[in-house]
């Protein structure tokens, strides 16, 4: 079971980081702060479940 649970934490790590991934390639025109805003409400969720 422990091994399930590790494995789909990893899949949801993957997840997060490629919606970062494609939000920066979307969002250009945007400052770095506020991509930077965006992405750490993301990982921390992500914390946030861990």
């Amino acid at each position: 079971m422990k091994g399930y649970i590790t494995i789909g934490l990893l899949i949801l790590s993957n997840v997060f980081m490629l919606l970062a991934w494609y939000g920066h390639l979307k969002f250009k025109e945007l400052k770095w702060f506020i991509l930077f805003l965006e992405n750490e409400k993301k990982i921390s969720f992500y914390y946030v479940i861990i």
